[in-house]
């Protein structure tokens, strides 16, 4: 495996392309550089990951395609972009010589693809920022006013029921007087002679511990078919036994918690952050679409060895 190896590292030359679009390509240069920048550990495992290097390969093209579209556009000439060619040359970058030794490469010129591919991220990095700087407060605020009022409705916190309830079984000894015990209920409706019910009658395996006391519910919650009479009522004990599969039912509406209508300002920050991510991703696609119209051509011979490439790095 290991002459393997090595054999395709003499046939791999750093100049070649692994894929291009629309004039503008990936050489195995830039995924070097990648692999180069990843923590020493880490690069044995990027190599037994095909898919991520597929990815990696496709992000790296996309890189350049926003470098290139900075360097031919007025923005290169702008504060945030035109010092950062000075940047990346005063950054000094630690050299590697396993890295070097490994995959047979030359210090200079591994220095140079490493430099340049720092360069297009940060390049990368700063269009992002841009373009978010680009959207004012003031068209945030429109923007988001308009979106809580389209959205208001899934921010409205709907009412609540704190519900207690007895539930007697066809085989309880009580089945037959389950109509006596409401009725006995809605002469007392205090909570306390409902508690007291509850324990004596109700078949619920957990009344010992809440006492019939099912806390509180919204509607959504609630599952049982007698929903919509439970929601409707007043609080007290409600009038009617319920059955449902062959078990009687009797509630009672201990508290109702009244729904809220959405504040804009309780959500204000929320949308505009949601907003400003979209703008920004909107933009931003925009600008790698104007490569997009093209075919993404692959170098199918050179993908099917660089997958072997990085598995020099396997710990001897």
């Amino acid at each position: 495996m290991k002459l393997l190896i090595l054999l395709l590292l003499s046939l791999l030359d750093q100049d070649n392309v692994l894929v291009e679009q629309g004039g503008l390509n990936v050489e195995l240069s830039d995924l070097d550089a990648y692999v180069y920048l990843l923590p020493a550990d880490k690069r044995y495992e990027f190599s037994n990951d095909e898919q991520q290097i597929e990815k990696n390969i496709i992000t790296i093209l996309n890189m350049n395609i926003v470098y290139d579209y900075v360097k031919n556009s007025e923005l290169q000439n702008k504060p945030m972009f035109n010092q950062i060619t000075q940047l990346i040359n005063e950054t000094p970058i630690e050299p590697d010589a396993y890295f070097h030794e490994k995959l047979a490469l030359e210090d200079g010129a591994m220095h140079e693809h490493v430099k340049g591919f720092i360069l297009k991220k940060e390049y990368y990095r700063r269009l992002l920022e841009y373009i978010k700087n680009e959207f004012s407060e003031g068209k945030l605020d429109q923007l988001a006013k308009e979106s809580f009022l389209v959205n208001s409705k899934s921010w409205k916190k709907p009412e609540e029921r704190e519900l207690s309830m007895i539930q007697i079984d066809p085989d309880s000894e009580h089945y037959d007087d389950s109509k006596e015990l409401l009725l006995s209920l809605l002469s007392d409706q205090s909570y306390e002679k409902f508690v007291q019910s509850a324990l004596e009658y109700s078949d619920d395996p957990s009344v010992q511990i809440n006492k019939g006391n099912l806390a509180t519910y919204r509607r959504d919650n609630f599952k049982m078919p007698f929903v919509d009479q439970v929601f409707s009522a007043p609080t007290g004990v409600i009038p009617s036994l319920f059955k449902h599969n062959n078990s009687f039912y009797i509630v009672r509406v201990n508290e109702i918690i009244a729904g809220e209508e959405p504040v804009f300002e309780d959500y204000e920050d929320e949308i505009k952050a949601k907003l400003l991510d979209e703008l920004v991703d909107q933009k931003f696609q925009s600008i790698i679409n104007t490569k997009a119209t093209n075919k993404i051509d692959v170098n199918a011979e050179l993908m099917a060895h660089v997958f072997e490439r990085y598995k020099v790095f396997k710990e001897d």
